[in-house]
């Protein structure tokens, strides 16, 4: 535990803080944001045909080398 010996002390971890609540809370912001845009359905479908195309790609592959 910090011990302060003047207000001063006290006021400046205060902003301190405050100021990193505040960037923690912007920082979510920007998590949110990116976490709704990748959950769109249009974004979903495209991951859903990647990972199908590369399944494809393999089994292509395969067959091509036996």
């Amino acid at each position: 535990m910090k011990v302060y010996n003047t207000f001063d002390d006290v006021d400046t971890d205060l902003k301190r803080f405050d100021l990193e609540r505040k960037i923690a809370r912007e920082e979510l912001k920007l998590v949110q944001g990116k976490v709704e845009k990748d959950l769109q359905p249009i974004n979903l479908i495209v991951a859903v045909l990647k990972v199908i195309g590369k399944v494809g790609m393999f089994k292509l592959l395969k067959k091509i080398i036996r």
